[in-house]
């Protein structure tokens, strides 16, 4: 079960307007497990921009949470078409698992 969920996106687009951010974090309660979640359109094209987003957050949790273990990175295809597209067999999905970023999905339930 989720305890808390940070927007990082919002929370540090004042001070780092120009990053690159990852949308939001979810700690599962009474842990320092977390899950990270990226709500960002699905295309082939956008590989290496998630793989900056997630560096960008790495950097920001190591340094302000040091404790907090992120399990699963999860990129979730944006609305309104919610839809992927690429295949999972894209030579591109392959640089997402050497990042550890789940190939795009259209939902994601937390737990």
């Amino acid at each position: 079960m989720i305890g808390c969920g940070v927007p990082l996106d919002r929370c540090r687009q004042a001070r780092e307007p120009h990053a690159r951010r990852w949308d939001y974090v979810f700690v599962v309660r009474g842990s320092s497990r977390a899950i990270a979640v990226e709500v960002h359109h699905a295309d082939v094209n956008e590989v290496d921009v998630m793989i900056a987003k997630k560096r960008w957050a790495e950097s920001l949790l190591a340094e302000h949470c040091p404790s907090m273990l992120v399990e699963l990175w999860v990129w979730v295809a944006s609305p309104p078409a919610s839809e992927v597209f690429f295949l999972p067999q894209h030579p591109y999905a392959r640089r997402l698992a050497d990042a550890s970023i789940s190939f795009p999905r259209v939902s994601c339930k937390l737990p």
